[in-house]
């Protein structure tokens, strides 16, 4: 590496000076060749890599058979690849899947943006590939901005396990990742995947509770009361009793307690509505007529 670092017809500057324009323009058409047949292939939903790529075989897979066409019908293109570095023939497996993976990418992107902030609904089912892998298929459902209703495929996820849990936690990281909101779905739909649907229900009964007036009144509540019960549960706690100064602090902490319940509802209320707000959380109507329920 040192060697090469001296190597003053290395350096970059020199590399780069030695494309002309031509080359460029050549590169780019060898390019455009590869991504071509990687973009025909994918719509046509066909496999890419053949069993036996080597020059001595009949098929070498349908990514380099289409190539071949290509080559056949242009001249120019055949030539250009013909004479590619061995480094340089954008044809290789590996090639073939960043072109796939910039195309996935874009896809992925442009949904996202389409549904935005919308509500959508989420279709998960679970199988394994031929290798045995286990993979989530993820689909998501939505109206589009001309009200149209689509349907779209969103990917494959590869997990570990089925679990419900796994497969919920690489939801969440798929739905992050592309700026989508959990709490906008409205729909879900399970095959062999089903039994996420309990996790997502037991997710959304838990969100409904912790953001419900009643939930934010009671901690807010339990807040206040501990705050004056903090220096009674203190002392305590001491391993050294001296029972006249706790009997003090039992009689204060009763009486701040009985103050806080004469005077501290009103207090206690705009600060909990105050949060709600905040938060946007329904805020219940004092005022309304009292419903006894069962229970």
């Amino acid at each position: 590496m040192c060697k090469d670092l001296m190597n003053q017809w290395q350096h970059l500057q020199r590399v780069d000076d030695h494309f002309t324009t031509k080359k460029i323009a050549n590169n780019q058409l060898q390019l455009k060749a590869s991504v071509f047949i990687v973009l025909y292939l994918t719509f046509q939903a066909v496999a890419f890599r053949g069993q036996d790529e080597s020059f001595r075989s009949l098929n070498r897979g349908n990514f380099l058979e289409s190539l071949g066409i290509v080559t056949f019908w242009n001249e120019k293109v055949a030539e250009i690849i013909e004479k590619a570095p061995k480094n340089a023939t954008y044809t290789s497996p590996r090639i073939q899947k960043e072109t796939l993976h910039v195309f996935s990418t874009k896809v992925k992107k442009a949904i996202g943006e389409e549904i935005g902030d919308a509500k959508f609904c989420i279709i998960v089912d679970e199988a394994h590939d031929e290798s045995m892998k286990e993979q989530m298929a993820v689909v998501f459902r939505y109206v589009d901005t001309e009200s149209f209703v689509k349907e779209c495929f969103f990917g494959l996820i590869h997990v570990v396990d089925t679990a419900a849990l796994t497969l919920k936690k690489r939801t969440y990281s798929l739905l992050s990742q592309h700026c989508l909101d959990i709490e906008n779905i409205r729909g879900q739909g399970y095959n062999r995947a089903s039994n996420m649907r309990e996790h997502w229900a037991e997710a959304e009964s838990a969100y409904d509770g912790l953001t419900s007036f009643e939930f934010v009144f009671i901690l807010h509540l339990e807040k206040e009361t501990m705050e004056i019960t903090h220096k009674l549960w203190q002392a305590l706690q001491s391993q050294s009793q001296d029972i006249l100064n706790s009997m003090h602090l039992v009689s204060s902490t009763k009486a701040l307690i009985q103050k806080f319940r004469d005077d501290g509802w009103d207090g206690l209320l705009t600060t909990v509505i105050s949060f709600c707000e905040k938060h946007c959380i329904d805020v219940l109507d004092m005022n309304a007529s009292y419903v006894v329920r069962r229970g």
